[in-house]
Order: C-alpha cells, then structure tokens, then sequence
C-alpha cells in the first residue's frame, strides 16, 4: 500500500476524517477519532492520546513535508508522520505517531458535525499508549513490618484491566476470608498522573504504581509495603 509523501495537510485540511486510534505493540483499537484541520488548527476528537487536554492544537510542519509537529496542553510536543493516499475517488490518511497509529477516511464534508464526534466523551486521557492497560496482573502485598505482615498473613492482589479505564480488583487473604472481612471483587477506576497509576480516587500522598517492563509489571513501594504485579500473559 502506497501513501502519499508530498505536503499531505494539503490535501487534509478543510475536511471532516474519521477513524480509529491503534495501539502499535498489540494493534489495540484505543478509540475512535475524528480530526479537522483548518485556520492552522487541529480540532482531534479521540477518547486516547488527546483527550480534552489536547483536543485543538496548533502544528507546524518540519522540514520532512510528511511530518507534523503538534503543541501540546503540557508545553510538550508530538510528531506524527502523515501519510496521505487517493486512488480514484477514494482517499484514505494514516497519522503514525510513536507507539500509535490512525487510520481515518473522509466524512464527506469539509466540516465535523455532532454525529461524526457523538462517541467523544471529553476527558483528560493519558498521551502515551502504553497506559491503556489491558488484562490482567497479580501478585503479593509485602508488609515493610514483619509484625503486621505476621498478623495479616499472605495479601494476593489481582487487577483484571478493562476499557474505559476500569478495572477489576480482587484481593485474597486468609485472615479476611477467615472472619469473613472479604467483600469479594470491586470495579474501580484508574486514572495516569505525573507518569504513574492511581487505582479508584487518590490519596493525597498516594504514589501510584509505575509501569516497568514495557508494561509487563505494576511496581508500587511505600513506607508500609511494596507490591509487585506481573501481567498474566
């Protein structure tokens, strides 16, 4: 398949694209999409990568005409390489940026109307894809005390990941199970702060998990325990 590398905001601009934001390592659809370029903005509807945050931004090309530099929210910015292709009637665009890509076709019209962007839910959203976890880890708590780890004995944790940012907990504890302080699995949601994830509504001196391994492990340690998660593979 052959795209197009010659100046293709060109031929995108002042027209409606619509489509879906994929995950590079695991080609996971991460959301739908739907972009406008026109009066030197880019109005990106997307529940991935750009959110509310990001969803009208300034651009720029670099020297490489296939390539757009967009300003973002944070004062960061993103590069992605565009590749535009026509074959007949039928156009088609590719935005391939560092661990995502999107493939979108022309709405028919040179603007976005409410049916286009419907799905858009108009939230802050993480901008690097690897954040948008999936399945499922688990592992043991570790008490920092060994007085408190005696009297709690063995902690198994499990988050099962699923869409929208929800997940699945399930804890796992003899003691609990024993005087019947098991509640059984809770759905929670998980929001990305400063690089690091927040299981249901953060604490104020909460730290988060890390992501490591390319997202095989969810690493948090604290002062009271140290939880390490490996992804089910």
């Amino acid at each position: 398949m052959l795209y197009s590398c010659s100046k293709p905001i060109d031929s995108i601009k002042d027209k409606g694209w619509k489509g879906n934001i994929i995950k590079i390592d695991d080609q996971r659809k991460l959301s739908p999409i739907a972009l406008l370029i026109n009066n030197g903005k880019a109005f990106i509807y997307s529940n991935a990568i750009f959110g509310s945050e990001n969803d009208t931004l300034n651009f720029s090309q670099s020297d490489n005409d296939s390539t757009v530099v967009f300003g973002l929210a944070d004062g960061s910015s993103m590069n992605i390489i565009i590749r535009y292709k026509k074959i007949g009637e039928n156009e088609s665009l590719l935005m391939i940026g560092e661990d995502f890509y999107a493939e979108l076709k022309p709405t028919g019209n040179n603007s976005l109307n409410k049916d286009d962007f419907g799905f858009y839910k108009n939230i802050k959203v993480p901008k690097e894809a690897q954040f948008y976890l999936d399945g499922t880890y688990e592992g043991d708590i570790e008490m920092q005390s060994q007085l408190t780890s005696m009297m709690m004995g063995g902690i198994h944790l499990t988050y099962i990941f699923m869409d929208n940012f929800k997940v699945k907990q399930i804890v796992k504890n003899v003691m609990l199970d024993v005087f019947g302080g098991n509640k059984g699995p809770t759905i929670e949601s998980y929001s990305v702060e400063d690089g690091r994830i927040f299981i249901g509504k953060r604490e104020p001196n909460a730290k988060g998990f890390e992501l490591k391994d390319n997202g095989k492990r969810l690493v948090a340690i604290t002062d009271e325990a140290k939880i390490i998660l490996k992804k089910v593979e």
